[in-house]
């Protein structure tokens, strides 16, 4: 079965706005997992969704519990739903152990 132009520029389409929106937190948490980067300040424009997301990731890394993380998160009161929807897929299928 032959490719389209069209399926694979979708393709190359995605696969560029997944690693635009993935490597800043790969930068990120790179940043927070170095010593000599810390103590450390995260933030953004309005504070609550891609710093939450960040700071979260960040906690996971150090050994935080899921429940934990997402009881901080919450702390905050203001998500939007999407970002709501990704700390609950966190939640919910994270099994793994370091």
């Amino acid at each position: 079965m032959a490719v389209h132009n069209s399926s694979l520029g979708k393709f190359f389409s995605l696969l560029s706005y997944t690693v635009c929106l993935l490597f800043p937190l790969f930068v990120a948490l790179k940043l927070l997992c170095d010593p000599e980067n810390l103590p450390a300040m995260v933030n953004c424009r309005a504070g609550k969704d891609r710093t939450g997301i960040v700071i979260a990731l960040a906690l996971w890394c150090v050994g935080w519990s899921k429940d934990d993380i997402v009881a901080d998160y919450a702390q905050s009161q203001v998500c939007s739903f999407i970002t709501w929807l990704a700390m609950l897929v966190f939640w919910l299928s994270f099994s793994v152990t370091w």
